[in-house]
């Protein structure tokens, strides 16, 4: 029997689904066992540890967090028998913003890690330090790990009831520091989706009421966006009449000869400072890739002008080679 669906009415939710969808790889990261392990009546010992990270292996998650070396000679043997089976996964480590939590993987040859600090007032209240003290770690941990060829994610716990300007100082903290991840953490699970939307949002889709705010501001931003109109669209929504937007940003330069150099010296500079700092050359490979497809900073101008901002110029930097776009809301 055919149904004559034009007499049924479903929706058309699942006619969306058939159309092409952007393709986007999400990778697993399992913390079994390190966290798992805080299951209270839960103890594996070395060898549990090591069957459970080969099956984790074998069903395919991309990486496994090993245990916190630190916390006692068993995770520190479990870690060891887990980077020794040579497993198809990446193999991560775990650490406070402490010196010698970091000193315990390096010892251990731990190539990558996640790097965490408390950033909630209340979270700092009971560790009594303060939020300066704690920037201070931050720092310290993270570029101390950097230097001896371990990839940094940092992990900002509480970062839901932190104070909003002190957590992103904390993660700016981290990025200057050398980490190349974060995370944001909903360690005690208050955020709803709307507030974990507004911390991490798509900045072609701000969660953000029209008009809200007089000065937006990015670096790095429209190159790596994956709709420059839309996220320009965004940015004049957002903003109130006579907002100003200021964004700077690698340039195009518009000399073929000189755009080859400057991609072939970010290409050959990038491929350096990745291995250096994270025995990776492919880390920084994006820059010169985003900037081929970028337009620019005059085609960027246009882009403004014809979206809301009458008011727009650009500003030379290293004689041309970076911008900072200036543009004022009509």
């Amino acid at each position: 029997m055919t149904i004559d669906r034009s007499k049924l009415w479903t929706g058309d939710l699942n006619a969306h689904a058939l159309e092409p969808q952007p393709r986007l790889t999400v990778g697993l990261y399992d913390t079994t066992l390190r966290d798992g392990e805080q299951t209270v009546g839960v103890v594996l010992s070395p060898e549990d540890k090591l069957a459970i990270a080969t099956a984790l292996a074998e069903a395919g998650v991309d990486r496994i967090e090993a245990g916190f070396p630190r916390v006692s000679e068993e995770d520190t043997r479990a870690i060891r028998l887990i980077l020794e089976a040579g497993l198809d996964a990446e193999i991560w480590g775990f650490s406070r913003a402490v010196q010698a939590d970091v000193e315990a993987l390096v010892e251990l040859g731990i190539t990558a890690s996640v790097i965490e600090s408390p950033v909630s007032d209340g979270k700092l209240a009971a560790l009594g330090v303060s939020r300066e003290a704690m920037l201070g770690r931050i720092r310290s941990a993270v570029s101390f790990a950097v230097e001896n060829g371990i990839r940094v994610a940092y992990f900002g716990v509480d970062s839901t009831r932190a104070d909003l300007a002190f957590l992103r100082a904390a993660y700016e903290a981290a990025v200057d520091a050398g980490a190349v991840e974060v995370v944001v953490v909903d360690t005690l699970g208050i955020a709803t989706p709307e507030a974990a939307a507004f911390l991490v949002g798509d900045m072609c889709a701000l969660p953000l009421p029209d008009q809200s705010f007089d000065v937006v501001t990015t670096g790095y931003g429209l190159r790596n966006v994956p709709d420059l109109p839309a996220a320009v669209g965004e940015i004049a929504r957002v903003l109130r009449p006579g907002g100003l937007l200021l964004s700077l940003d690698f340039n195009r330069p518009a000399q073929p000869v000189v755009r080859a150099a400057y991609h072939g010296y970010l290409t050959l500079v990038g491929s350096l400072l990745g291995w250096a700092l994270h025995r990776d050359p492919d880390t920084y490979r994006y820059i010169p890739e985003s900037i081929r497809r970028y337009p620019g900073a005059p085609a960027v101008t246009d882009l403004l002008r014809a979206n809301g901002f009458a008011h727009a110029t650009w500003h030379r930097v290293l004689g041309g080679l970076m911008a900072v776009h200036e543009a004022r809301r009509d």
